[in-house]
């Protein structure tokens, strides 16, 4: 699908191309949804990792808020009035970004030994 539209495999779309196409993978909502967090001045993460639904592969936005994280599924059709709670649902995170206004912080999930 994405070679289809982009000529390359796994192409991930600057959120500017985003917005302008208003189409494009999981990786390339998630990007555009987290960058709109950090410009309202929100406390917020970029995730990659692995959801039930979805399996391996997937991208999705957390935000905190009252000292909770709530996760946005950025390919969900409709939204509830409340966000559920992240740690009710089966998402697991391999890799995140956060970005503070002056530092890009990296967090990784560290495999079993």
């Amino acid at each position: 699908m994405e070679e289809d539209r982009f000529g390359k495999r796994d192409y991930w779309q600057p959120p500017e191309e985003f917005e302008l196409r208003r189409m494009g993978a999981c990786d390339d909502l998630a990007l555009w949804t987290w960058r709109q967090f950090v410009a309202m001045g929100s406390a917020a993460r970029l995730v990659f990792g692995r959801a039930e639904r979805y399996g391996t592969g997937h991208a999705w936005v957390e935000f905190f808020r009252d000292g909770k994280c709530f996760l946005v599924e950025v390919t969900a059709r409709s939204y509830r009035p409340q966000f559920p709670r992240l740690s009710r649902l089966g998402y697991e995170s391999k890799l995140s970004v956060s970005w503070d206004g002056e530092k890009l912080s990296y967090y990784q999930l560290q495999a079993d030994s």
